[in-house]
């Protein structure tokens, strides 16, 4: 496991969340998160890239799915991020820019997140709990994080997608 993060001092929706690296599809819950897993796997002779990625083939995660870019090693921008994602969540997160310089407490968290995942250069779940903002309902969620990469083995961006995880 990553990293047990204690999350009472967030102003998002996150209560707890749970890293752990993985390397299977049993590792993950959801049909969603596996649905991820298995486009990202089945580049089998090579590692995807951000081109390999289109949103029209995937789309029954598109409500779920978030792309992050790495901009340097330690800089990062939330280039998409679907609805479901949002809602979970508690922010749109689109076009937002992260760092451990961020005004945003939540963003800074998130950067050094990211550049954890940059040492790892392979695919992480997040497990934990969020309150809805709206209602006050606790939730638990599942997410992956899967790297892109250049012609040159570089990770480029993060896929990823997040979903409720039903009792």
């Amino acid at each position: 496991m990553l990293s047990l993060q204690n999350t009472s001092f967030r102003e998002d929706n996150f209560l707890h969340i749970e890293r752990t690296p993985y390397q299977s599809v049993d590792s993950l819950s959801t049909d969603v998160t596996r649905a991820l897993f298995t486009w990202w796997s089945s580049f089998h002779d090579r590692k995807p890239s951000r081109s390999d990625l289109d949103i029209v083939s995937l789309p029954h995660l598109a409500p779920y799915i978030y792309l992050i870019e790495v901009n340097s090693p330690s800089s990062f921008t939330y280039r998409l991020c679907g609805e479901e994602v949002s809602q979970l969540t508690g922010r749109p997160y689109r076009m937002v820019e992260m760092s451990p310089t961020s005004d945003v407490l939540e963003d800074r968290l998130l950067s050094d997140y990211l550049i954890t995942l940059l040492d790892l250069k392979g695919p992480c779940r997040c497990r934990g709990s969020l309150r809805q903002s709206d209602t006050g309902t606790t939730l638990i969620f599942e997410s992956t994080d899967l790297p892109l990469y250049d012609e040159t083995g570089n990770i480029t961006h993060f896929v990823g997608v997040m979903c409720e995880m039903k009792r």
